[in-house]
C-alpha cells in the first residue's frame, strides 16, 4: 500500500494534499445540472402540451436557470452568461402573453360570482389565451436548444478545477450579495403612486431569491422558514402587478362596451383600484422586511468557511 493511502487510513489524519473538489462545489455544480435539465424537462412538456401551469413551470424553470448563470459567471470569469441569459430571456418571452392572459382570465373569473358583468369579458380573455397558447406551442417546437446547452454544459464540467482556485463561494455570495443591493435600490425607489416601482423591485427580487435558493443547496446556511418568507414577500409584490394588468384589460373593456355596461365596468374598475392602492400601500409600509434577507458569511461548516476565504 502507498504512502498516502496508508495516511488516509488513519483516523485523524489529513487527506493526500491532492484532493477531488470539495463536496460543496460538487453540490453547486449538481445545482446547475438540475436546473438546465428541470428546464429542458419543463420544455419538453410544454412542446408537446402547452397549458397555463406548463407556461408558468417554464418561465419560472428559465428565471431558476437565469439566476444559476449568474453564479456561474462569477466563479468562472471567462464564462460568457450574457448571451444565453438574453437568449433565454427571450425564449421565456415568448409566453408573455399567454401568462398575462391567463392571470387575467383567473382573476376575472374570481370577481364574477360578485360582478357579473364581467362575464364577457372573461369570455373573450378564454378566447384569446386559447389563441396565445397555440401560437406560444408552435414558437417553443421551432426553438433550438443546441447553442444553450453546449456552453452550459462545458461550463459546468469546468466548475471543478477552476472552482476551487477562485474562491467559488465567496464569490458566488458576492454575485448574491450584488443581486440584494439591486433589490435594495429598487426599495428606495418605491413609489405607492406608481405600481411599476413595485414591479422592478420584484424582478429583481426574483433574481436574488433563485439565487439564494441556489446557494441553499450547496449547504449555505438558510432555514426553510426564511425561504418561505422569501416566497411570501415575492407574492405580495406579484399580486400588486397582477392587480395592475388586469385593471389595464378592464380600460379595455370599458372603451368597447354600450353605455350602461360601461357604467358597470366603471363602477368595478373604481373598486379594483381602491384594492390596488391599498395593497400597494400596504407592500411599502412592509418593504423594510426585505431589510432581513440581507446575506451574512457562512458559519456552520468549517470546510465552507475555508473554501470561501472568510
Amino acid at each position: 500500500m502507498d504512502a498516502p493511502r496508508v495516511l488516509a487510513a488513519i483516523p485523524g489524519t489529513p487527506p493526500p494534499i491532492e484532493r477531488p473538489k470539495s463536496a460543496e462545489l460538487g453540490a453547486l455544480s449538481n445545482a446547475l445540472k438540475e436546473s438546465w435539465k428541470r428546464y429542458k424537462k419543463r420544455l419538453k412538456k410544454s412542446r408537446q402540451k402547452l397549458s397555463d401551469k406548463r407556461v408558468h413551470d417554464l418561465r419560472v424553470s428559465a428565471r431558476r436557470l437565469r439566476a444559476a448563470l449568474v453564479i456561474m459567471g462569477a466563479v468562472l470569469p471567462r464564462f460568457k452568461a450574457k448571451p444565453i441569459n438574453r437568449r433565454l430571456k427571450k425564449n421565456a418571452a415568448m409566453l408573455d402573453k399567454a401568462r398575462d392572459l391567463a392571470v387575467q382570465t383567473e382573476a376575472v373569473r374570481n370577481l364574477i360570482p360578485s360582478h357579473p358583468a364581467l362575464s364577457t369579458l372573461e369570455k373573450k380573455l378564454i378566447s384569446e389565451k386559447q389563441t396565445a397558447l397555440k401560437k406560444g406551442s408552435r414558437k417553443l417546437k421551432r426553438l433550438e436548444t443546441k447553442k444553450l446547452k453546449k456552453p452550459l454544459l462545458k461550463a459546468i464540467a469546468k466548475l471543478g478545477d477552476e472552482g476551487e482556485k477562485t474562491n467559488w463561494l465567496r464569490k458566488s455570495i458576492e454575485a448574491a450579495k450584488k443581486a440584494y443591493t439591486n433589490v435594495l435600490e429598487r426599495k428606495k425607489a418605491l413609489d405607492e403612486s406608481d405600481p411599476m416601482t413595485i414591479h422592478r423591485m420584484r424582478i429583481a427580487f426574483k433574481k436574488f431569491r433563485y439565487m439564494v435558493e441556489l446557494l441553499k443547496s450547496t449547504g449555505y446556511s438558510i432555514s426553510d422558514a426564511r425561504m418561505e418568507e422569501m416566497r411570501q414577500f415575492q407574492q405580495s409584490m406579484g399580486r400588486i402587478q397582477d392587480m395592475k394588468v388586469l385593471l389595464e384589460r378592464l380600460a379595455e373593456a370599458i372603451r368597447d362596451v354600450d353605455l350602461e355596461k360601461k357604467m358597470e365596468l366603471l363602477r368595478i374598475e373604481k373598486e379594483l383600484l381602491s384594492e390596488l392602492k391599498m395593497l400597494a400601500h400596504d407592500f411599502i409600509d412592509s418593504a423594510d422586511k426585505v431589510e432581513s434577507f440581507a446575506l451574512t458569511p457562512p458559519q456552520p461548516k468549517l470546510a465552507i468557511s475555508r473554501a470561501a476565504g472568510f
